[in-house]
């Protein structure tokens, strides 16, 4: 007769428990309530104006002010995509906005047509480099291009530990994070199919319980 071990049924205990864990933190309405799509349908619209993946505004509207329309940083960025005032005001101007007020940058269809195009301003401009586009919407175009020219920075993703500003190295990664799972969620709603990568984490915990 076989006869399984203490430690055999720990780990098997230990497995089943973290296959629930995972079942929990990706099933859909979990994945759903720390990852939602408020304004769904102005994202969606200005993110196609502007020729943007509608889920990247809305990680970068996730990790800015958390889909708070009336956020204001101690900077003063304001609204949904957290633009500057002086910053809402030139897109205002490029987009020929004679009307502009501060206060405009809190109702929420507004920040979101000036906020898309300035993005995609920023992608275009970087040569649709997503790591420099994000440190430039967070850091300023300027400091971006000083890092890169200087050899401070080569401007490659894998590389962000070396952007000198903490703030800026964090929330590129906290954007791209963002950005794979609202892909993975939501996908299907842009004509793509859901996916679930087990995480590489789980994956070495696994093979280190069953060793």
């Amino acid at each position: 007769m076989f006869i399984f071990s203490n430690k055999w049924w720990y780990r098997l205990a230990f497995f089943i428990a973290l296959l629930v864990v995972f079942h929990l933190l990706y099933s859909p309405f979990l994945a759903q309530f720390f990852y939602p799509l408020p304004f769904r349908q102005e994202i969606y619209y200005y993110s196609r104006q502007h020729q943007l993946d509608p889920h990247l505004v809305a990680a970068v509207i996730k990790v800015e002010s958390g889909f708070q329309p009336e956020a204001t940083s101690s900077e003063e960025a304001r609204g949904l995509m957290q633009l500057m005032p002086y910053t809402g005001e030139w897109v205002a101007q490029m987009n020929g906005f004679d009307d502009f007020e501060v206060d405009m940058l809190y109702e929420p269809s507004y920040n979101l047509h000036l906020g898309t195009w300035y993005l995609a301003y920023l992608l275009d401009n970087f040569d649709y480099n997503l790591a420099q586009a994000l440190a430039a919407y967070n850091g300023g175009q300027g400091q971006v291009r000083r890092w890169i020219e200087q050899d401070i920075w080569d401007g490659n993703g894998g590389n962000l530990e070396d952007i000198p500003f903490r703030e800026t190295r964090e929330y590129v990664r906290k954007v791209k994070r963002a950005y794979f799972r609202y892909e993975q969620i939501y996908g299907s709603e842009n004509g793509k199919e859901h996916f679930v990568i087990l995480p590489q984490e789980i994956r070495n915990i696994m093979e280190q319980v069953f060793h």
